[in-house]
């Protein structure tokens, strides 16, 4: 009994809902003509957009190096200083390089080269902050081999990798001990490095290398006494 008495209640709702759908459906409504809608359609321009495109660091970097090699020919090199890590803990890492390029004099011909100038430095430490009283750094650094005659390429100094080793720890308040080892591995190096005219007992003047050794290996046991504070 609920549907079909759904389905005549739902019949005439719908024919009274809609009286001109059910009017349109005669022959007249077939033939007659619609009328002509306009559609029109407000557009607002978009705004304007400005874009400023600045230079970016290695675009500065560049015009910079150029500059500097159009204004004096020296050397020119690309130098990356203290790239620290995260200091989250008493564990920390830095480090710097620095790298240049061919360096010779412009307008020279043949073409005159910068001496006694490495184009390879870098350093870098691990140090250690207040860890159980002891605090320390390992420390290295390093060059490569250099020119050191304008027109023999021939002719180079020695480059050297060298590792130092610091540590401390206070002892009681005022009492501070510490040790420091300079060139840990003992390497063999020369600290800097000439190239000129010498002559030795019983030989003639001759162009030759000189150097400053570096330090062997060495170490220094200190005490530090704070007065006051």
């Amino acid at each position: 009994m609920i549907y079909p008495l759904g389905v005549a209640l739902l019949i005439p709702v719908s024919s009274a809902a809609y009286p001109s759908l059910a009017a349109a459906t005669g022959p007249a409504a077939r033939t007659a003509p619609l009328p002509a809608i306009s559609l029109v359609v407000a557009t607002t321009p978009p705004p304007p957009v400005t874009t400023v495109l600045a230079p970016s660091e290695a675009d500065r970097l560049r015009r910079d190096l150029t500059a500097i090699a159009a204004g004096s020919g020296g050397r020119v090199g690309i130098s990356l200083q203290e790239l620290s890590g995260p200091r989250r803990t008493s564990l920390s890492i830095n480090g710097g390089l620095t790298k240049v390029a061919n360096a010779f004099y412009q307008r020279t011909v043949p073409r005159i080269y910068v001496v006694s100038a490495p184009h390879f430095v870098a350093n870098a430490g691990l140090t250690l902050s207040a860890w159980r009283g002891w605090s320390g750094s390992l420390r290295l650094r390093a060059i490569n081999h250099y020119r050191l005659d304008d027109s023999d390429s021939s002719v180079v100094a020695g480059g050297h990798t060298v590792v130092d080793l610091g540590v401390s720890r206070r002892i009681v308040r005022g009492l501070d001990f510490s040790l420091s080892i300079d060139n840990l591995t003992n390497r063999d190096y020369y600290e800097t490095q000439n190239y000129f005219q010498s002559r030795l007992p019983g030989q003639e003047p001759a162009f030759r290398i000189h150097g400053t050794p570096g330090y062997p290996l060495t170490a220094i046991i200190g005490l530090t006494f704070r007065l006051g504070g």
